[in-house]
């Protein structure tokens, strides 16, 4: 379905699929957020109809349309996301705001439309190294690599990526190398959800002799999750008809993975974790002490994306959980708050989809339909059992906050002792 137009002033939080056209009136310097933990850049923008409108970019997109976006130009704007201001900072009867992202279509009205993007098979890598023209892929995600620190050549400087294995109906595993930002945000997110072979769409990527022909993000690069667009439902398609295949190529290479491993020394008492580095896979043994979210082991989540949503479970709705809105449906999800024990101490560890599903030995759609009281009592009774169950958890570590100087860990499978 085509956008709609819109002007500025019958903008909401509702609004979805609309353009607006309106010119940049004035562009601010880039700054730190109130809290200093954020850099965004504010602009305010002007339609046919006097309407003014402030528009907010953050962190890496706002060098991504520094050279695009130009004072007393007008703009035709396609998917930006429309939010309500904080009635403490409502200004001249403003209401709302517009942020643009590397998901935001931006042309200036009196140029041509941006050319259209070459859409490369995987296996086609090596045709193109060395290329200048835009890039675009797109693959089933299939096996999602722990992050790792790579100091830069020229610089010297530390670099995080995180690599992810793709595939079409090629089926020949690609690698493709997600740097920057992408690393704990878009390839976090493909990380929550890869057991269910997500599609992702990557724009502007670069060709590579590596792994006998490979992928890298740029810092312009986008990366969607389940688009809508004719392509990403073919591949959907033919995932599902060949899905046993799939699982048999991603179960190889999760095996694979697991056989690297696997070293003695990568088991460590449970106070030792917070001296880990940041991008290291490490194992604890220990015992589920506690489980502390006993009255809410399972919520509504997108079936795409598996965030959190409000919608009534079973409801088609438009998400916008990530940089890229795509359509979802509400389906159920469990999440289990546990503590987990050894001699040296014990942690908190949040467990969700499947692990969580592992650990309680039952589905989210089953216990979607128990009462809170019948929810407890299945909890309490799984406390109980787990008194004598020894677990080894294989766990990643991470970093984040300002500046990525907090470690945290996440929790990546569970192995019956």
């Amino acid at each position: 379905m085509a956008a709609q137009q819109l002007p500025l002033a019958n903008l909401t939080e509702q609004s979805r699929n609309f353009t607006t056209i309106a010119t940049l009136i004035k562009k601010h310097p880039a700054k730190k957020s109130r809290e200093g933990t954020t850099n965004l850049q504010q602009l305010i923008f002007e339609d046919a109809q006097g309407t003014q409108m402030k528009v907010v970019i953050f962190e890496r997109d706002i060098e991504l349309f520094n050279n695009l976006l130009i004072e007393d130009r007008e703009y035709k704007i396609t998917n930006c996301i429309i939010t309500r201001i904080p009635d403490m900072y409502v200004r001249d009867n403003q209401l709302y705001q517009m942020t643009i992202n590397s998901a935001t279509r931006i042309s200036d009205t009196r140029q041509r439309p941006e050319p259209s993007s070459l859409l490369v098979l995987l296996n086609r890598a090596l045709d193109f190294v060395g290329t200048s023209n835009r890039i675009d892929i797109i693959g089933i995600a299939i096996h999602i690599y722990d992050v790792e620190t790579i100091r830069s050549k020229t610089s010297g400087l530390p670099n995080e990526v995180r690599r992810i294995k793709i595939i079409d109906s090629n089926m020949k595993p690609v690698t493709l190398s997600a740097w920057t930002t992408l690393v704990h945000n878009e390839a976090a997110n493909v990380d929550d959800i890869i057991d269910t072979m997500p599609v992702i769409e990557v724009s502007r990527v670069k060709a590579s002799t590596f792994d006998e022909g490979s992928f890298n993000t740029t810092f312009a690069s986008s990366l969607k999750i389940n688009p809508t667009t004719l392509e990403a439902q073919l591949l959907r398609d033919w995932t599902v008809n060949n899905k046993d295949q799939i699982r048999i190529l991603q179960n190889s290479l999760v095996t694979r993975t697991t056989e690297c491993s696997q070293q003695p020394e990568l088991i460590i008492p449970i106070s030792q974790l917070p001296e880990q580095e940041s991008g290291k896979t490490v194992r604890i043994i220990g015992r589920v002490t506690d489980i502390t979210n006993k009255n809410s082991i399972v919520y509504n989540a997108c079936n795409v994306c598996s965030k959190r949503c409000e919608t009534e479970r079973g409801l088609v709705f438009n998400c916008r959980a990530f940089s890229s809105p795509h359509v979802g449906t509400s389906k159920p999800r469990t999440v289990l708050h546990i503590t987990f024990a050894d001699d040296s101490g014990d942690i908190p560890i949040t467990l969700f989809g499947h692990l969580a599903e592992q650990l309680i030995n039952d589905d989210a759609n089953h216990m979607a339909t128990l009462t809170l009281q019948e929810q407890r009592s299945l909890v309490d009774s799984c406390i109980t059992a787990f008194k004598d169950r020894e677990l080894t958890i294989e766990m990643t570590t991470y970093m984040l906050g300002e500046g990525f100087q907090q470690l945290r860990w996440k929790a990546k499978r569970i192995i019956e002792a």
